[in-house]
């Protein structure tokens, strides 16, 4: 294990994908799960007890949808790093993802287990990470979560 992992919490539904983002995480000593949850608000009560670094959320849950799940989480001080795990990217508002500061989007049709670890990279060496196409349509973000600067593509 890493000596300074980067711990991660996980919000979503599906046993499925709560099983392929704790396998992908396991491989990599830098990141450590910390739990998962399968509604926002056991998630938002569990992050605020656990209070870690980045939560990986659905943007689409049970009791609430990902805009009140990310503007509650930012509130967490610290406020967690937010990385949206969805299969519906490509229907997501640019501006959403921004004002939400969700600092990494990673798709679910594309290799998860490669991109997770690639995002929450990106995170901590304080970058963003959008899929191309999403990137593309975001034009300069409105804000990023705390403590990721703008990416230089829209300085």
């Amino acid at each position: 294990m890493s000596e300074n992992p980067l711990t991660v919490f996980q919000i979503e539904p599906h046993s499925w994908w709560r099983d392929i983002v704790a396998t992908s995480l396991s491989r990599w000593p830098e990141y450590r799960l910390l739990g998962a949850a399968t509604t926002g608000l056991e998630g938002i009560e569990q992050a605020l007890a656990l209070r870690p670094q980045v939560v990986v959320f659905d943007w689409q849950l049970p009791d609430l949808d990902g805009r009140d799940l990310a503007a509650t989480l930012l509130t967490i001080a610290p406020a967690p790093q937010l990385v949206l795990l969805t299969d519906q990217h490509e229907t997501i508002e640019p501006a959403l993802v921004t004002e939400f500061g969700v600092a990494a989007v990673v798709s679910k049709n594309t290799r998860v287990s490669e991109h997770l670890p690639a995002a929450l990279a990106e995170i901590r060496a304080g970058r963003m990470y959008l899929p191309p196409a999403l990137l593309a349509l975001v034009g300069r973000p409105v804000r990023t979560a705390p403590g990721v600067p703008v990416p230089a593509a829209y300085s």
